[in-house]
């Protein structure tokens, strides 16, 4: 009986684990989504900015929405 406890405790514990990994490898993917965002909106002139409707200090907020919206 100790060792069916045991193993589900066990069980429990890697589900847990597994379980903080996935949310980590979640939030890296979405910080490289935020990363990418951001370098592509650099990249852009002033012009090019303007013509989609952004300016650069908007850059960040637009790349925070965008990349929270894809994991969602």
């Amino acid at each position: 009986m100790a060792a069916i406890a045991k193993s589900l405790v066990q069980v429990g514990i890697a589900d847990y684990v597994r379980s903080k990994l996935a949310s980590a490898a979640e939030a890296w993917e979405t910080h490289k989504r935020y990363r990418a965002t951001v370098a592509g909106l650099e990249a852009l002139s002033k012009r090019e900015l303007a013509d989609i409707g952004l300016s650069r200090d908007q850059i960040r907020s637009v790349a925070r929405d965008a990349s929270n919206a894809q994991s969602r």
